[in-house]
């Protein structure tokens, strides 16, 4: 069985597969909400704070909330990003929604979000690269899941905290933007 835990694109997949489908448009969920081994995501991206805002009624109706997260590879104030990060996290834990998380050097904060909203739940860590023992602090905020992509498997130190990760706790990515 194929499982593709993130994507931006819609591919077809033999029957009994799953694939997480990243969409940005109302559109772009209608398509795809009603097909047999796809499940939704939708979130503001911290790269589009600031030049988009939620739409809450689409983040209603997707299955999970994401990518959604920080990144301090930006020039979008941290401070912002947080609170963003933390108002779609709360509206995550009061529906019970997993979310798929974006985050460039900055587990610590997110853990920190984590924490200060609450949010246990499910927690989809897409292009996962930081180290295992942060895995394993993660794994310890949250019911935190990693995702590897061909970027991160074509480093050794990645492909090496992936082999120490729990099988079930694992999954791969295409991240596909086109």
């Amino acid at each position: 069985m194929v499982v593709d835990a993130h994507t931006h694109r819609y591919r077809e997949y033999p029957d009994g597969s799953l694939q997480v489908v990243n969409v940005v448009t109302r559109g772009e969920y209608e398509m795809l909400k009603n097909r047999r081994g796809v499940k939704t995501s939708y979130g503001l991206h911290p790269w589009k704070i600031g030049e988009e805002e939620i739409d809450w009624v689409l983040l209603e109706d997707v299955d999970m909330v994401g990518e959604i997260g920080l990144d301090k590879a930006i020039s979008v104030p941290m401070e912002k990003q947080v609170e963003v990060f933390e108002e779609q996290l709360r509206f995550a834990k009061e529906r019970g929604k997993g979310v798929i998380v974006h985050c460039v050097r900055a587990y610590n904060e997110v853990m920190v979000s984590m924490k200060r909203v609450g949010y246990g739940g499910k927690a989809v860590f897409h292009g996962y690269r930081s180290t295992l023992e942060m895995a394993k602090q993660l794994m310890r905020c949250c019911d935190a899941e990693f995702s590897f992509g061909e970027r991160e498997l074509k480093v050794e130190k990645y492909k090496k905290v992936r082999e120490g990760l729990p099988r079930e706790k694992v999954f791969w990515e295409s991240d596909d933007a086109e």
